[in-house]
């Protein structure tokens, strides 16, 4: 027993010219006989394509069908379209008819509607993509033929015509066509038509696709089906159907569909591929259940062929599907917290299930106090994992107390100056902050103190991208005037931008600083001559001038005038 497996979901059949070969064959083969090989050119036949209406019956000699020893199933024709406009047909209706009738003997001579079986109804289009392509038609039902004669009858009641002539290629047969056309605004009734246009001896070059019957069954079966029990609403899933050729033909097209027990087609698909005798094929076919279908369902595979002798195996038993809801979690966004799902859960949730979640914080947010709602219900934490069970619908996951940390910077100004701003002073995670320090009258910045590591006299500090908690501390010193015993050492002035120091005793000197009144050091220098000029680039005011020695340190104020 062979088996072929066939993934499809779509299958488009191109034939190709070569695919077709007149009455060449044999039996049990899937394949088109040709009838016609004509090159004239005509738009009246199959169907009048510039006219609203029109109505052929065209006769097929049975010697250029009987490629069978017994009836034959006809599933499909094709016309050869030779050139002209794009044209999309409605209203389209085929007819089959097995007849003895050799030909037409005047315009009344019709084959009656009753001798007739309609095989299509629908819109065809008539396309020019490849000069002389055919047209190709599958029928609605197939038609069994008897070996006589083959009428061909097609009505065009589509009620419209595009301005360029659209042809079809067709052969030379005396009397073998009949056929109307008519502008009315009336539709044509096949059961009543009207005296012909004419009995013309043109007839449309066709191809049938034709199944020999030869006495030999038909039957084809499904199997098993198989695929996912527990599918989810909204989601693909596929499904297996496997089907077994029974019969002692080759099958050349057959359907195969899963049904629900009540037979509401949930998909299905026509293989146009040969399966021959004691074969057989898995065919996939997709799936995407609906929130209408959850819960419990039974489906079934099921396999169609035109002339199945017996359609009671044509199906599989049932089986029983559970088929889930699926609910998502919406998660609020907010900034500083991770939502991190608990190994093992996944979205969307099952009806009934459960989702398992953690919140992880950013830095900066370590001091977060976190409340989480899920659709309006407080969720607590066990060991820092939120636990929402049985959800029966979507939820929507709130996150509150998710703030940036505030760090606590301690400033302060000791005797002789300020600091701003002053005192225990909240600072967000991330942000900057400055402290401006500023001396009192008579004294300046001697020092600041920065998280204990000494700035200097700077009279100004920033903390920046602050993440942790801080301390400031300002100091200032007294100026004082030189002493009346010192006045004999050091003598200063100043004359503009310059300030002069007098050391008439050469004292040993570390260092000469002037200060502004904000304690910045504007000079600093360690001069040891008698007399030193210090030139100043500075804006006017009061300055104070810093000595230090060994063993002292002296001060006096000076204002600079420019």
């Amino acid at each position: 027993m062979k088996i072929k497996l066939h993934f499809i979901i779509c299958i488009l059949l191109i034939f190709s010219m070569e695919s077709f070969i007149s009455n060449a064959f044999g039996q049990n083969d899937c394949d088109y006989v040709t009838m016609g090989t004509g090159t004239n050119s005509t738009y009246l036949i199959p169907i009048n394509t510039y006219y609203y209406y029109s109505y052929s019956q065209q006769i097929f000699d049975r010697e250029d069908i009987d490629i069978c020893t017994g009836n034959a199933i006809i599933t499909s024709i094709a016309f050869q379209w030779s050139h002209g406009c794009f044209n999309i047909k409605d209203n389209q209706t085929i007819y089959l008819g097995n007849t003895t009738k050799n030909a037409f003997s005047n315009v009344t001579d019709w084959v009656p509607l009753s001798e007739l079986v309609q095989v299509f109804t629908g819109t065809i289009n008539f396309f020019d993509v490849i000069p002389n392509e055919w047209i190709f038609i599958d029928f609605d039902e197939p038609f069994v033929y008897t070996g006589e004669n083959l009428i061909v009858a097609m009505l065009n009641n589509d009620g419209s015509y595009v301005t360029c002539v659209s042809n079809f290629l067709c052969h030379t047969a005396e009397n073998k066509t009949i056929h109307y056309r008519v502008d009315s605004a009336t539709q044509i009734n096949p059961a009543t038509p009207p005296a012909a246009t004419g009995v013309i001896s043109n007839r449309s070059n066709i191809k049938l696709q034709i199944i020999c019957e030869n006495g030999m069954e038909q039957d084809m079966q499904a199997l098993t089906i198989e695929g996912p029990l527990t599918p989810k609403i909204e989601e693909p899933h596929d499904y297996i159907v496997t089907v077994y050729n029974g019969g002692e033909n080759t099958i050349c097209s057959y359907t195969v569909m899963i049904l629900t027990e009540s037979n509401e087609i949930l998909s299905s698909i026509v293989i146009n591929e040969t399966l021959a005798p004691d074969e057989m094929a898995e065919v996939i076919l997709p799936i995407t259940f609906t929130e209408a279908m959850t819960g419990n369902l039974n489906i079934k595979g099921r396999v169609e062929v035109a002339g199945d002798v017996n359609p009671d195996n044509n199906e599989t038993p049932l089986i029983t599907l559970t088929v889930v809801k699926m609910y998502d979690i919406i998660f609020q966004q907010v900034p500083g917290a991770i939502v991190i799902p608990v190994d093992g859960y996944t979205l969307p949730v099952e009806h009934g299930g459960s989702y398992e979640f953690s919140i992880d914080l950013e830095e900066g947010y370590s001091q977060s106090n976190i409340v989480v709602f899920a659709n309006g219900i407080l969720i607590n934490p066990l060991e820092n994992v939120y636990t929402i069970s049985n959800i029966v619908m979507d939820q929507e996951v709130t996150i509150t107390g998710v703030e940036l940390n505030q760090y606590q910077i301690e400033a302060q100004a000791y005797q002789g100056g300020t600091i701003t701003p002053e005192g225990t002073i909240l600072v967000t995670h991330g942000d900057d902050i400055t402290f401006e320090i500023s001396p009192n009258v008579d004294y300046i910045i001697s020092d600041v103190v920065v998280n204990e590591v000494s700035m200097g006299a700077v009279s100004a500090f920033t903390f920046y991208n602050v993440k942790a908690v801080g301390a400031i501390l300002a100091y200032f010193g007294y100026i004082e005037n030189i002493h009346e015993n010192d006045k004999e050492n050091f003598l200063i002035f100043s004359n503009n931008n310059v300030v002069t120091m007098i050391n008439e005793n050469l004292i040993p000197v570390k260092r000469v600083e002037v200060l502004d009144m904000y304690g910045r050091v504007v000079w600093q220098g360690q001069p040891n001559e008698k007399r030193i000029d210090i030139s100043l680039q500075v804006s006017a005011g009061l300055y104070a001038v810093r000595i230090i020695t060994e063993s002292r340190l002296f001060a006096a104020k000076i204002l600079i005038n420019q």
